[in-house]
């Protein structure tokens, strides 16, 4: 969980001057890479061991409920977890940081970011 919350502490940090310490747009975020991994994992495992269904119109399809219903559990639990820790974390790594580990960590977190998002298409 530590690479969430490195990830929260820097995206809460580039946008706190609009949202704050409580770093909606931080939560979100690892809110969505959180979901696109599971999501990944979830559509992994389907195509290992279950043969894809085609679904007719109108036909109530329980995968959707259930990718819905995992999202907003783990957008309750990061809403619940990160609530209040900025500055916990900015005593952690704003001060013990040199600007070159800021640097790559800041470039790290982007590349995680991009990844999530082409992983679940790949």
């Amino acid at each position: 969980m530590k690479f969430f919350d490195y990830i929260f502490y820097r995206v809460t940090k580039f946008f706190y001057s609009r949202d704050g310490a409580d770093g909606p747009r931080g939560i979100g975020l690892v809110s969505v890479m959180q979901v696109f991994l599971c999501c990944k994992i979830y559509y992994e495992v389907l195509w290992l061991f279950v043969e894809p269904q085609k679904n007719e119109p109108g036909e109530f399809n329980y995968a959707k409920l259930i990718g819905l219903v995992v999202a907003l559990s783990i957008l309750i639990f990061n809403v619940l977890r990160y609530r209040g820790k900025y500055e916990f974390y900015n005593q952690r790594w704003g001060n013990s940081e040199t600007p070159s580990q800021r640097r790559l960590r800041g470039w790290l977190v982007v590349l995680a970011l991009v990844a999530s998002f082409i992983l679940l298409y790949l």
